[in-house]
């Protein structure tokens, strides 16, 4: 099946490519990827086989109606035309990958045992990127045995400054009988 989400996927990109709005595009699939994801209904709806296609079309245009790049709206509409609307988020995610290897950009996450600010997310993905060499884009997610500080990871990059992994530590070295 991965197959299918990047076959989509690349024909987006190549599009965008040859258009030279891959930042842009990947903005609004992002956006629709984040919208899409946090209503099922939405999904629901398109992927229902009692709708007809070009119904489907009419509420694709009245989702996107702020969507500024039009070949992100035809592009739904042919993930449409050829029933793939329960793959699209895993369309999408295969597309933002696609991306951000083009663009040099390494994704990740930050673990930390509350939500972060944006500001702090920003800050965190500097340094991430001064010591790695890329160039970093992390989320948040909550992990709430950390007890406190955060935790980054990279691909197969680490950085653990969690309390959880300082206790974690603190008693490795007592058992070995160390200071």
């Amino acid at each position: 099946m991965d197959s299918l989400y990047n076959r989509y996927a690349l024909a987006l990109f190549d599009l965008c490519q040859e258009k030279k709005t891959i930042k842009e595009c990947q903005m609004e699939v992002k956006d629709l990827y984040d919208a899409f994801s946090n209503n099922d209904e939405i999904i629901r709806v398109l992927s229902s086989c009692f709708l007809a296609k070009s119904e489907k079309a009419k509420i694709v245009d009245t989702i996107l109606v702020n969507c500024e790049q039009k070949d992100v709206i035809n592009f739904v509409k042919v993930i449409i035309d050829n029933g793939r609307e329960r793959h699209i988020l895993k369309i999408f995610r295969e597309f933002d990958t696609i991306c951000n290897d083009y663009l040099g950009i390494k994704t990740g996450t930050i673990y930390s045992p509350y939500k972060i600010s944006q500001d702090q997310i920003k800050e965190i993905e500097k340094v991430v990127s001064k010591r790695i060499g890329f160039k970093v884009k992390l989320k948040n997610e909550k992990d709430a045995s950390l007890i406190g500080g955060v935790k980054v990871v990279v691909g197969d990059y680490v950085f653990d400054n969690s309390l959880r992994n300082k206790l974690d530590k603190m008693h490795s070295t007592l058992l070995k009988g160390g200071n």
